[in-house]
């Protein structure tokens, strides 16, 4: 019978439409959970599908293809159409049809299918499938020297290696437990730490009790070689040198690596979505706490550039600051502030610029020279303790 590992946020009801199968029929089948409203994580449940001639048979529902059956179940896509010839268009299934799933124990883990689809990269395609970029073109020798991904293209997407294989490279693939399996042997099979490998798999309540259907994650690493560099690593995932620095915080924003240290090269989780995050500097910042955060920040701003009694910039020495920012992708944004000659903030200032009209011309022309001279990405005006009367001015 199938099983089905329970995650976070998962209900009894939600597991029944997933398989397609009645709530009474989920809770029959699982006499052991006495309160239907109260599940855990990592605790498996048997799944009552209909069987026919030793083959569980599958209801699709709205919107179901043969992918993502097949990943349902843990078989590949190519098994799944051939244990159903009469389907001929594995995008095109009708809510109801019957679909016959293959014993996963007949067909190798090894790939799925996956049809290009527009607006598709062959880099986005990779990453979906949590794969590196270079599996996914090895595995699709037909695409040759094509820089786009052509929409309708079939691609196989390589998923877990199958037991007995080890690589210096993964980043990142689902794996099924087979009988037999602990957490022990399926560290050692893919070369990875066990704690690694039970930190990324949290909903796992007891390593020693695994069951085989389960799914577990195989975090993305790196194993560095001779002669390899951060440029050379980011290459060969087709991830940028900022993105190693962000998912490998002891690096501490340098270059310095050495053979047999493991990198992060992704993360299983989904991205909660965007946010942009700025950090102020001093001219005086250490170069070593620089590198660290840079790669984690959108924007730094340099701080911070003061203002004369005419509307002339006090200068800045902002040049490794704004080197430092450049070399790690982040944009940097001027910083005005009411600081004087006498290096003292000052609202008098403040008040001089938003009243005079001459000495404001000559700010705003004076600043703009310096965004363009250089190349800073936006202007933050920061002028403090104003009186209300000038709130409109500011």
């Amino acid at each position: 019978m199938q099983t089905y590992m329970i995650s976070k946020g998962d209900t009894l009801w939600m597991i029944a439409k997933k398989f397609g199968v009645s709530l009474e029929a989920l809770i029959k089948a699982n006499p052991q959970i006495k309160d239907p409203n109260k599940i855990r994580v990592g605790e498996t449940v048997r799944i009552p599908l209909e069987e026919i001639d030793g083959r569980i048979v599958y209801t699709a529902q709205n919107g179901d293809t043969m992918w993502n059956i097949a990943r349902k179940f843990g078989v590949s896509t190519e098994a799944l159409l051939l244990e159903n010839p009469g389907i001929t268009d594995g995008d095109a299934l009708t809510a109801g049809m019957k679909i016959r799933i293959p014993v996963s124990g007949e067909c190798a883990e090894t790939s799925a299918v996956y049809r290009v689809r527009p607006g598709d990269t062959y880099w986005q395609i990779a990453r979906k499938h949590h794969i590196s970029l270079e599996s996914l073109l090895k595995a699709n020798p037909q695409i040759g020297d094509e820089a786009e991904a052509r929409e309708g293209l079939v691609l196989n997407i390589p998923l877990a290696k199958p037991s007995g294989q080890r690589s210096g490279m993964n980043n990142g693939a689902l794996y099924f437990v087979k009988s037999g399996d602990t957490f022990f042997r399926i560290a050692q099979r893919y070369a990875l730490p066990s704690d690694t490998l039970k930190k990324a798999n949290p909903q796992i309540a007891d390593e020693n009790r695994l069951v085989p259907g389960m799914q577990l994650y195989l975090p993305g690493f790196h194993h560095v070689k001779n002669g390899e560099t951060l440029y050379s690593i980011a290459a060969r995932y087709g991830i940028t040198v900022r993105q190693l620095w962000r998912n490998n915080w002891p690096l501490g924003g340098g270059e310095a690596i050495y053979p047999g240290q493991d990198l992060v090269i992704s993360y299983f989780d989904e991205k909660l979505g965007a946010a942009a995050f700025n950090g102020y500097a001093y001219p005086f910042i250490g170069p070593g706490l620089l590198a660290q955060q840079l790669p984690y920040l959108t924007y730094l701003t340099p701080f911070t550039y003061g203002i004369t009694a005419s509307g002339d910039l006090l200068p800045l020495e902002d040049d490794a600051l704004l080197a430092a920012a450049r070399q790690r992708g982040t944009r940097p944004v001027m910083h005005l502030s009411t600081l004087t000659e006498s290096g003292q903030f000052d609202t008098q200032r403040a008040e001089q610029v938003l009243t005079d009209e001459a000495v404001q011309d000559r700010l705003v022309e004076e600043v703009f020279q310096t965004i363009l001279r250089r190349g800073y990405a936006g202007l933050d005006v920061d002028f403090e303790y104003l009186p209300g009367d000038l709130a409109l001015a500011y």
